[in-house]
């Protein structure tokens, strides 16, 4: 599927049962892939930061499926790319996390703890550690 989305061509296609969406001439999302990879690279431990980002995707999009099926105070992650013909069934009301806002969060914490941190799920224990220290209230 061919569609422009944001100003851009955007090319939508199927690999098994995975959706890959393919965009050309973007300096900002090759920008951003150019910053993972050299903190990826920095960090090392086995590409412990790209294995972070991925535990940290698949934990909030299992909270997500949970927050559908009536759980509570769980994090979706949200589709930005989200269109009519997509059949997405997620609630527009849940609260949600963008992979660049989970990737934000993960580089704060490897700023800040990258030398303690030897585990993607000790990764993603120190996000959700800020998170629940944060005071919202103040910083909203």
């Amino acid at each position: 599927k061919d569609k422009q989305h944001g100003g851009r061509r955007v090319v939508r296609c199927l690999v098994g049962d995975v959706c890959v969406r393919i965009t050309g001439n973007n300096v900002a999302d090759l920008s951003r892939t150019v910053l993972y990879e050299y903190v990826d690279e920095h960090v090392g431990k086995s590409h412990l930061f790209k294995r972070a980002v991925l535990l940290f995707k698949l934990w909030a999009a299992r909270a997500g499926l949970l927050l559908q099926q009536g759980g509570h105070d769980a994090v979706l992650i949200k589709n930005t790319t989200k269109d009519s013909s997509n059949n997405d069934n997620t609630n527009d009301d849940a609260p949600m996390l963008s992979s660049e806002t989970i990737r934000a969060l993960l580089l704060i914490v490897f700023n800040a703890f990258a030398d303690s941190i030897s585990t993607p799920l000790q990764a993603v224990a120190s996000v959700l550690a800020m998170l629940v220290t944060t005071k919202h209230d103040e910083w909203a």
